[in-house]
């Protein structure tokens, strides 16, 4: 999986490849290059730009500790936000659909009082970063959102402004994107399994629409859509995501038969 790094220095230096620049003002959308340079069709640009753009920091210098990864170079300036109700957003482009990203946002600069970025990732919920705290720029600290998938449409949204706590101004200086791989697809059923039962539940993160359901005990006892389960219905969504429904098999009216029954934890596949 790719590792995409994004600068907001201002634009009044060199950045080494792979690091894209990306100034306040671009609203079109400009080439990300992988770890190994490469233009894989990925692109980052702003869909709601911000009105401030610093061109210097006191102590430009590369980050440290969880920062490790911002280069001097994008702490040379960086993107302002003096407003603390609207947020500003990026948009990543041409990622595979469903593949999963680490995204890790850095701010920095230096004020006599603390100044705070609110950051939020695919419309979740926000994290603060303090990017001055008073005594100096951070340079140590981020704020990380792990597992955040790319859309149908293969993007990623990328949104920050000025904390509600924060003294004043706030920035951002740079952002990396990591790949983390397509998450694993997952089940959930509503209800206990009981027979004769109908029965709900839904599915994430599938490469296909599922056409088949199978429930499995833990002494390898299994029962099927193709055999005992009825009326399996399925509704995909069209993004990985569905729901589905189906009837447990009845208890037989007469005789002994194990051929329906289940004891114990029980384990849930759909396939497609």
């Amino acid at each position: 999986m790719s590792t995409f790094k994004i600068s907001c220095s201002g634009g009044l230096n060199t950045l080494p490849s792979p690091w894209a620049d990306l100034k306040k003002d671009t609203t079109s959308a400009i080439t990300l290059l992988d770890e190994t340079e490469t233009d894989v069709g990925v692109t980052v640009r702003y869909t709601a730009a911000p009105a401030y753009e610093v061109s210097t920091l006191t102590a430009a210098q590369p980050g440290t500790g969880d920062a490790s990864w911002v280069i001097a170079e994008a702490l040379e300036g960086g993107h302002g936000s003096s407003d603390s109700v609207n947020w500003y957003a990026m948009v990543v482009e041409g990622l595979t659909p469903g593949d999963s990203y680490n995204v890790e946002c850095f701010g920095s600069y230096d004020f006599t009082d603390t100044r705070i970025t609110d950051f939020r990732v695919n419309n979740g919920s926000p994290q603060q970063l303090t990017v001055s705290d008073g005594s100096g720029p951070n340079l140590s600290n981020t704020v990380k959102f792990d597992g955040e998938v790319a859309d149908a449409n293969g993007e990623i949204l990328i949104e920050w402004k000025e904390a509600d706590a924060s003294s004043g101004r706030a920035y951002v200086n740079a952002i990396q994107l990591v790949g983390a791989g397509a998450p694993a697809p997952s089940i959930s059923i509503t209800g206990p399994l009981q027979p004769g039962a109908s029965i709900s539940g839904t599915y994430s993160n599938f490469t296909g629409v599922p056409t088949a359901l199978t429930l499995t005990d833990g002494n390898a006892n299994s029962i099927s859509s193709a055999t005992e389960i009825t009326d399996l219905n399925i509704t995909d969504n069209g993004d990985g995501t569905g729901s589905f429904t189906f009837t447990m098999p009845a208890l037989p009216t007469a005789g002994n038969s194990q051929s329906s029954l289940l004891f114990g934890d029980i384990t849930a596949e759909l396939t497609t």
